[in-house]
C-alpha cells in the first residue's frame, strides 16, 4: 500500500473516502483473508519444546527459551 508524503494518508484510504463521498459502498479488499491459516505444530516439536524448559535450571531460563523460539518462527 503506498501512502501519499505530504498528507500521510494511504492511497486505499483516499479511494475509499472519495467512493463514500459519492454515494457508493466501499466492498471488501479481496487481497485480505477474511481469517488467517493457524499454525499447526508437531507433536515432537512439542515435545522438544517441554524437554528444552524442562532442561532449564536458572531463573529466567523458560522466558529466554520461549523469547529464542518466538524469534525463529517469524
Amino acid at each position: 500500500m503506498t501512502t501519499n508524503t505530504s498528507t500521510g494518508v494511504s492511497v486505499m484510504k483516499a479511494k475509499q473516502r472519495t467512493i463514500l463521498q459519492q454515494g457508493g459502498r466501499v466492498g471488501l479488499d479481496p487481497e485480505v483473508p477474511e481469517k488467517p491459516a493457524r499454525r499447526h505444530f508437531t507433536a515432537e516439536y512439542k515435545l522438544r519444546i517441554l524437554r528444552l524448559a524442562d532442561a532449564c535450571t536458572e531463573p529466567g531460563g523458560v522466558g529466554a527459551l520461549l523469547r529464542r523460539l518466538s524469534s525463529a518462527l517469524r
